[in-house]
Formats: C-alpha cells, sequence, structure tokens
C-alpha cells in the first residue's frame, strides 16, 4: 500500500479520498470506475444542498495492512466527523457522524450519500440480502434509460428482513473490468422509512448514480447519528498462476476421516454418538492431552494423500474426503471445539443461536487452526453457510434496538471478514497460499469477505428435471451470470455445483453436461460436483488455456468475433500464437448452424511469411462427437459451426504456426 496525498493505492487499485474519506476518484485496472465525486446531500426546506468535501481527510497511521484517516466537513446545519481506514485488500471503512451544528435541533427531509459511476463500467447490478440458498436479491442488467433503474424496494420491502425500511447489506455496480461493492452491517445510525428505499440507482446523462437514503423521513436531529460502512473496488486480486484447474473448493469430510470414527478412551462410548456432521477443528478426543497422537495420524495420512498427487494435480492432492482437507460451516451446525468447558466460560460471548466471529473466539479457532495445519497437515478448508446472515439478538453487537424498543436486525460481515483474513494469513504463514480456502456461498457471496477466499462454490439448487422441460442454463441466465458470477468481476473463481432430481440417470448427465458447458463460457473450469465436466478437457489444457498469459474475453465484450444470430455466443480465450473460441447455442429449443466473422488479422494471426507460416483451425472439444467439424473460410474470415444443439458449446481453436 502506499499514500500520497489524498490518493492511496493497493494492487490494481486507487482511491483519492475527499474530506470525509469518501472517493473523489477511484481507479481499478487502470480504468476509471467513477464519473463524478461521491457526495453527501442533504435535503431540507424542499432544497437539496451538496455538503462541501474539498480536500482530503487527515491520515493519522500508517501500517503495512492499513492506513488510517480523520475528516470533518459542515453544511446544512451539520457537523460531519469520519474516522476510517483502507485496508490492503482495497477495503474503505468508513464510521460517519452527523449532528447539528450548535445547540439547536435541526429539521431535515433527507440525507443521502452518492457515488456517481462511469456509465460505461456501470452495467450490471447485484443485492444481496437474506435468505443463504434462497435469497432475496437482485441480478439484473442495468437498462439503457434515464431516471431511475432500481430500488431495494423491487424485492418487496419484506425481503429485507428489516422491522423498518429496506436496508440490505450489499450492492455491487459494474463489469467484469471493473466495479464498486458496497456493504454495511446494519441501518444504526440511520433514519429509515417504509415507503424510502435504502438504497437505489439513477441514470442521469452517462453517469449512474448508486445512493444510500440515510435519512428516509423528515426529522429533528437533535443528537449525533453514526453510521458505519464500507467500499471497495472491484477486482479484489490477481488471479493466481493455474487458477482455471486449481481455484475451486468443495466439502466431503465434514464426517470422516477426522470425526466420527473414534471411541471415548475413558468411556468407551463414541465420542460422536450420532454421527453426523460436526465442526471441531481439533482430533476427535475430549481430552487434549490426547491430540498430539491423533494429530500425528492425521498428518501422516495427509502427507500421503499430497504426495501421491501434488506432482499431478495440485487441486486433488488437498481437496476430497481425505486428512489434507477439513470442512466446516461458518454459522450454526454445531462448535468448532468438543470442549464444553470452554463455551461454558465465555457463555453467551461465544454461544448463541449461530455463530459470531468476535475477538476471543477468532483468536481460540486460530490456536487451533495453527495446531491443524502444523501438527495435523491439513492443507486446505472449505467454509459452508459462507452468507450474509442475518441476526436479531443485541449479544452478537450486529443489530441493535429501534427508539420503540423493537429489534433492527444486522450482519456479522466484517467480523466474518476479519476470521478469512486471520485465517487466510495463517496459510500463509505455512506455506499454504494460494488455493486453501474455499466457502460455499450460493446465490449469496460474502462481498465483504470475498478478497480473502481462494474459490466461491455456488450452484446448490434442486431442480426436478421430470416436472420441467427448463434446464440449468434457463435457470442461470445470462444476466444471473454477468451480474454475480463471472470469476473476473471478483478476481475469486467461481466453481458450480447443482442438485438435479430425477428418475433418468441419462436426463441427469444429460443436464450437468449443460452446465459444464455454460459455466466453461464464464471461464470456470474447475468444478468438483459436475463429474461429466469436473475439469478442462486435455485437448483445451494441452492448447494452453490454464497459461497465465491467457486473456479471456466474454461473449458480451469479444471485440474479434461477430455473429449474426443474438442466440450464438461467442467467448474468446487469446494467448500470443492462437486463440480459442466458445461458442454456444443460447437457444433452448433450436439448434443452430453458426456462421461467424474472425479478425485474425487484429487478432495477429494472419501468416506474414507465406512460405513458413500457416494457420490451423481445429475442434478442441464439441458434445457431440459425431456433428461435423468447424470449418474455416481463409479469404472470408469465416467460421462456420455445424449442428450446434441448444444449449451446448463447440471449443475451436485458432493458431499461427
Amino acid at each position: 500500500m502506499t499514500q500520497h496525498g489524498n490518493s492511496v493505492a493497493c494492487w490494481g487499485r486507487r482511491y483519492t479520498l475527499n474530506a470525509l474519506g469518501l472517493p473523489n476518484t477511484i481507479d481499478s485496472q487502470a480504468g476509471s470506475v467513477t464519473a463524478q465525486p461521491a457526495r453527501v446531500v442533504v435535503s431540507a426546506g424542499g432544497k437539496d444542498l451538496i455538503i462541501p468535501l474539498k480536500g482530503g481527510p487527515t491520515f493519522t497511521g500508517k501500517q503495512a495492512w492499513r492506513i488510517s484517516f480523520t475528516g470533518k466537513a459542515t453544511g446544512g446545519g451539520l457537523d460531519f466527523r469520519a474516522t476510517g481506514w483502507v485496508e490492503q485488500d482495497g477495503l474503505v471503512f468508513v464510521a460517519l457522524t452527523y449532528a447539528p451544528t450548535g445547540k439547536i435541533p435541526v429539521k431535515v427531509d433527507g440525507l443521502r450519500i452518492e457515488y456517481p459511476l462511469a456509465a460505461t463500467q456501470a452495467q450490471c447490478l447485484l443485492c444481496i440480502g437474506p435468505g443463504a440458498n434462497f435469497s432475496s436479491k437482485t441480478t439484473m442488467l442495468l437498462p439503457d434509460k434515464q431516471g431511475l433503474l432500481w430500488t431495494t424496494l423491487d424485492t418487496g420491502r419484506s425481503g429485507s428482513c428489516m422491522t423498518i425500511g429496506s436496508f440490505y447489506p450489499t450492492v455491487w455496480i459494474g463489469n467484469e473490468q471493473r466495479g464498486l461493492v458496497w456493504w454495511a452491517d446494519n441501518d444504526q445510525g440511520w433514519v429509515p422509512d417504509d415507503a424510502v428505499p435504502a438504497h437505489d440507482t439513477v441514470r442521469v446523462g452517462n453517469v449512474v448514480i448508486f445512493r444510500n437514503h440515510i435519512i428516509g423521513t423528515p426529522v429533528t436531529l437533535d443528537a449525533p447519528h453514526t453510521i458505519t460502512f464500507s467500499y471497495n473496488a472491484t477486482p479484489f486480486r490477481p488471479f493466481t498462476k493455474g487458477w482455471r484447474m486449481e481455484g475451486a473448493t468443495e466439502d466431503g469430510t465434514f464426517v470422516e476421516p477426522h470425526r466420527g470414527r473414534l471411541k471415548d478412551s475413558k468411556t468407551g462410548q463414541p465420542v460422536d454418538p450420532f454421527g453426523g456432521q460436526q465442526n471441531w477443528i481439533h482430533p476427535e478426543s475430549r481430552y487434549p492431552e490426547e491430540w498430539s497422537a491423533l494429530y500425528k495420524e492425521w498428518k501422516a495420512g495427509a502427507d500421503a494423500h499430497v504426495h501421491t498427487y501434488q506432482w499431478m494435480d495440485p487441486y486433488s492432492a488437498r481437496n476430497g474426503v481425505d486428512f489434507s482437507h477439513m470442512s466446516f460451516t461458518l454459522h450454526s451446525y454445531g462448535r468448532k471445539s468438543i470442549i464444553d468447558d470452554l463455551y461454558n466460560y465465555f457463555g453467551p460471548e461465544w454461544e448463541g443461536p449461530i455463530d459470531i466471529w468476535n475477538d476471543s473466539y477468532t483468536d481460540y479457532v486460530m490456536y487451533l487452526f495453527n495446531r491443524s495445519l502444523t501438527e495435523g497437515g491439513i492443507r486446505s478448508t472449505y467454509w459452508d453457510i459462507t452468507f450474509p446472515t442475518l441476526f436479531d439478538d443485541l449479544l452478537s453487537g450486529a443489530c441493535y434496538r429501534l427508539p420503540d424498543g423493537r429489534i433492527q436486525r444486522g450482519y456479522d460481515g466484517w467480523t466474518a471478514r476479519r476470521f478469512f483474513m486471520r485465517l487466510q494469513a495463517l496459510m500463509v504463514e505455512h506455506g499454504l497460499f494460494p488455493n486453501a480456502v474455499g466457502s460455499h456461498s450460493t446465490n449469496a457471496y460474502l462481498t465483504v469477505a470475498m478478497p480473502w477466499l481462494d474459490a466461491v462454490l455456488d450452484g446448490e439448487r434442486n431442480w426436478n428435471l421430470d416436472l420441467t422441460d427448463q434446464d440449468w442454463v434457463d435457470y442461470y441466465p445470462i444476466a444471473r451470470m454477468r451480474a454475480m458470477s463471472s470469476p473476473h468481476s471478483w478476481g475469486v473463481p467461481i466453481c458450480w455445483m447443482a442438485n438435479m432430481d430425477t428418475l433418468s440417470e441419462a436426463k441427469r448427465d444429460a443436464g450437468k453436461r449443460i452446465q459444464g458447458q455454460w459455466v466453461w463460457m464464464h471461464d470456470s473450469w474447475r468444478n468438483p460436483y459436475i463429474p461429466q465436466l469436473s475439469v478442462m478437457p486435455n485437448a483445451i489444457l494441452d492448447w494452453g488455456i490454464n497459461d497465465e498469459r491467457t486473456i479471456y474475453y466474454p461473449y458480451w465484450r469479444d471485440p474479434y468475433v461477430v455473429s449474426a444470430d443474438t442466440d450464438v455466443l461467442v467467448s474468446l480465450w487469446q494467448l500470443p500464437d492462437r486463440i480459442m473460441l466458445g461458442v454456444f447455442n443460447y437457444h433452448g429449443k433450436q439448434a443452430k448452424d453458426a456462421v461467424l466473422k474472425v479478425d485474425i488479422d487484429k487478432l495477429g494471426l494472419t501468416p506474414q511469411l507465406p512460405w513458413q507460416e500457416f494457420v490451423g483451425v481445429r475442434d478442441l472439444w464439441k458434445a457431440d462427437l459425431h456433428a461435423p467439424d468447424s470449418q474455416f473460410d481463409y479469404d472470408k474470415h469465416t467460421l462456420v459451426v455445424h449442428g450446434l444443439q441448444p444449449h451446448t458449446a463447440r471449443f475451436i481453436g485458432i493458431r499461427k504456426y
């Protein structure tokens, strides 16, 4: 991290901060996220006043992983005070207090914070709320119109599960190149109203404005209010070498081999009499003095498994049902330790209906993990139920009491984030980074923690294939995939599962194959839960697509290949002397003969030495092995793909030799 003046930079991104720590500008991957400076707007007496926020904050501390600041501003009869920091992954945290300037109460009709974003980048919107796998969420392509584009009332006020208002913890606006993600654990310090959306988005000219309505109803302020929130530019992190083959995650070890096997050495009874899913981080014994010997057993099994697979498949060397890999839930499904006395001692601080990752709890978990990694040979972890999770227990610190005494629920994003930061740091210390920390987050990504995850698992929904003629592509259409599940939007690999219910194994197999081809089009290649197409095919791997130099152009932004048929989607993977095209028939009922115009001149594939260089074209993978090969007309620069069946893909290599 670096800081010069009011500018702070971290990997791939640079923020210029105003007087309250809001962004004047955000650049990500050498392009602008913002169109104008963020602003605070006060409404009173029928007029809107933009609070002057000239200059930058005062920087108060520098650490290798965090740069802290304070700030202040005045306007509209209000004083504003901010404290916050920028962390190494780009997250900017702000605690903003607003209060009457003097001792006399001030009447305010509304207060909002606005983030004007560059319309060329603000193409997709993602908003996630409660509900886990069945979350209340919005995944949309922003319409090309002026005025109001979206509000949290679109999903119905009840979708937020708030007592008052329509607060959601996270909104992302952007595309696979760059964007802005906003997060807050709760709306404490806001003045919510049922009729006014907590968040909305409008288009004014060539600017898309994301707005938080902090005060949603007229109020007379006679005391300070403090709100907390954070923002981050995407993508969060660079992909690591070989990520298309290694960037995935899976469970498999909630029980064996680490749990559900042993008997209590003193009672002779099973340690886990029910044999169900457990969350213990340490060996299966209530007596810590027995752990060292059990850790040795773990490590022997883990070391042997790693030795067998690491040279040929690093992912398999520390995933699956073996001693090198452990599965947990971030929330619920039992304690992280079998030592009940500890839980009895800490009481409500640790114990609740769902885990809250406070400091003392996280400290103990880090102690257990340090032993499990060092003595037990654990190489990777999987975290189920990594969702934005609602709390209604005041002891959690995530929610608060409204003026009328009712509880306004809140989330634990920042504490979960801190846990994953510390776990990832521990993995680094043990030489296990990258690909050692994965989460399951179907339909509900924990965006505030994603910079510290090596992979996210999506897609856990049950589809009864015998009751519908729709397939997985119909349920995960273009808008859903673009707005939520492009790995390039986040810098985090996305892998996939799906539970397809049917009496026909052939139908399930076909459904899984359709799913696999669709996620390949979005550059997700390692998918343990799609056994039919679980890894990149050898021909594609040998073509070099797993190379770190590969540039991916998704079908909605392919500058080199044109199809006149809007149902024919073409993604492109480019290396210096070759490309691969993924050609997908998005029409769910009709087969296609795809005709593509390929600009091999701009791609640099035209032979320059006519007696020495030539172009080769071949199918690398196709769903139907009996389908005719793709044909390339060099003079017309036209590629024809015959017999492309509904919701299937063909992957074609073009290379200059």
